[in-house]
């Protein structure tokens, strides 16, 4: 599992993550994996990603391969650009899509939920392609109601977006098994 963050603040957007991957009931932190950052820079965009661990991969070749076409600068680019790639990640990365017995979803998942930021904004995308904007904070993950809590707590003492995102990852850390620092964390100033 995984914390992710994103926050809005100062006409800059900030997206962090934690480090650690865990398999049932073993965590593999930082020392132990190499390619441990789960935020992928494709343009001018950063993608956090929790789900399968096998997900950065895929959506890092999906958009090195076809990626040229997509953009990612708000909300509809955004829902448009995750339409292609889930048939992308259907057709050629073999994504499992098929529902689950009970399961009331109304479209086939992505198997990824992702929070991303660029100089339009920060945004999540849920399984199901749901894109919303935020318009201050979010966190997604095993540690995200960590995470919410202490960058609520912090979001109108801090200036600097950064301090407020390792707040909501540090909490995550601190409180969620399933999370481990160190933290990896990009910025980038909003469109005027």
């Amino acid at each position: 599992m995984t914390v992710l963050a994103v926050v809005r603040k100062n006409n800059k957007v900030v997206i962090a993550a934690d480090t650690a991957t865990s398999y049932g009931s073993t965590l593999k932190d930082a020392e132990y994996k190499s390619n441990h950052d789960k935020i992928i820079r494709f343009k001018n965009t950063w993608f956090a990603l929790t789900g399968f661990s096998m997900g950065k991969l895929m959506l890092d070749h999906a958009l090195q391969d076809y990626g040229k076409d997509l953009s990612f600068d708000g909300l509809s680019d955004i829902y448009r650009a995750t339409l292609k790639l889930h048939k992308i990640f259907k057709d050629e990365y073999y994504l499992m899509t098929k529902k689950g017995a009970g399961n009331n979803q109304a479209v086939e998942s992505m198997q990824l939920h992702m929070l991303i930021a660029n100089a339009s904004g920060i945004y999540e995308v849920t399984g199901d392609r749901n894109v919303s904007e935020v318009g201050k904070f979010w966190a997604a993950g095993s540690g995200s109601r960590f995470a919410i809590g202490a960058m609520h707590a912090t979001y109108d003492r801090y200036k600097d977006p950064a301090k407020i995102a390792t707040a909501g990852i540090d909490a995550a850390c601190q409180f969620d098994v399933h999370c481990k620092l160190p933290l990896t964390l990009h910025q980038c100033q909003l469109k005027t």
